[in-house]
């Protein structure tokens, strides 16, 4: 069993994006990859590469460098991902303490097939929940985040809740046991009928969006230890980001309106 702790992936989300764009800026005629970006960045290839992900529509290997060079630093950032208000719907719950049981998907020495850890990790969840509707079971929440071991080694984990009378889940690879704290969470996802983008591309707006453009909009700090995660529910995936202090009332309330949302109670 691992010994594992929280990765703070949000809270310098904008500002750390804007340092790789000075860094490029600043090295026009440099063939810059990934891994020189991570290095300068102090974060482990893996990590960087899925908050590019998220951050930008586009990989870094698509960029148009002319494009890099006008940025002022001021404003929306090239590529930068948007998020589709009129189309995405946020809550706010408050869950109990949760006991998870979960395995890596991929961790800081694999690389996916796909190109895209966020995309490995949904077929993963997805072929699971087809699974257990093939065998008429009942499909319980699947979560996904990143955590990192004793010697900061990231992964990318796949898990759910273990029950009292149930024996560790166990694969073939290395098992993580993590105990989420009873928290209120804010909960984004994105409309039921709405079907204008891929499920990918609408999980990677509203999971930035979640970590980066809420936090600026709602004039809310978060401390080193916020905790987020995914969460795939009947067949719709949720961001879950912890909201300790923001409380479920009207303050919350005020916050939808001023972001552009409609508010919506909800609860686990």
């Amino acid at each position: 069993m691992a010994q594992v702790s929280f990765q703070d992936a949000g809270g310098r989300l904008y500002s750390e994006m804007q340092k790789c764009i000075i860094y490029i800026q600043n090295h026009p005629d440099q063939d810059i990859t990934m891994e020189d970006l991570a290095g300068r960045m102090a974060y482990a290839p893996i990590q960087l590469s899925y908050l590019f992900d998220l951050f930008f529509e586009k990989s870094l290997e698509e960029w148009d460098i002319e494009k890099i060079r006008a940025y002022q630093g001021k404003g929306k950032i090239p590529y930068e991902r948007v998020i589709d208000k009129e189309n995405t719907e946020i809550c706010f719950v408050r869950r109990r303490e949760q006991k998870i049981v979960a395995e890596s998907i991929l961790s800081e020495k694999e690389k996916s097939q796909k190109g895209s850890f966020l995309e490995a990790a949904m077929e993963k969840v997805e072929e699971h929940a087809k699974d257990n509707w093939r065998k008429r079971t009942s499909t319980e929440e699947r979560m996904l985040f990143w955590w990192h071991d004793s010697e900061y080694r990231f992964h990318f984990l796949s898990g759910r809740e273990q029950s009292k009378n149930e024996g560790k889940e166990r694969g073939e690879r290395e098992t993580f046991e993590v105990v989420l704290e009873a928290s209120d969470y804010a909960v984004f996802t994105w409309k039921e009928n709405f079907t204008g983008r891929a499920a990918e591309s609408m999980l990677k707006m509203v999971l930035k969006y979640a970590l980066c453009d809420w936090e600026t909009e709602n004039q809310i700090w978060y401390g080193q230890n916020k905790i987020y995660f995914i969460s795939y529910e009947n067949g719709k995936y949720y961001v879950y980001s912890e909201h300790k202090t923001l409380p479920i009332d009207r303050k919350g309330a005020e916050f939808m309106k001023k972001s552009g949302f409609k508010f919506k109670k909800g609860g686990n």
